[in-house]
């Protein structure tokens, strides 16, 4: 697995935990299977662009942020800089 596989799994899962969901429910945010989740948290599958961006929209972060590694432990780290920046209504 390559490293942008990993750093999605890994960040996949934290960021799923940090906002207190279960994969059945980020599954539903998604519209995916609660296995796909499974499979792309355990690294078996790698998803593509659209999936990405879904799953980020999904989690209120930006993709990069699905893909980058990050110093963020699974315990539950400061996620306030890959969170969304809401734009001003005009």
């Amino acid at each position: 697995m390559d490293q942008l596989s990993k750093n999605f799994a890994k960040n996949l899962r934290v960021v799923r935990v940090c906002n207190k969901l279960t994969q059945k429910a980020l599954a539903k945010r998604a519209r995916v299977t609660v296995s796909y989740v499974s499979q792309l948290e355990g690294g078996h599958r790698s998803p593509p662009l659209q999936t990405i961006t879904r799953f980020a929209k999904a989690l209120k972060v930006r993709p990069i942020y699905l893909l980058q590694e990050n110093d963020v432990d699974d315990m539950g780290g400061d996620l306030r800089y890959a969170t969304r920046r809401r734009r001003p209504r005009a």
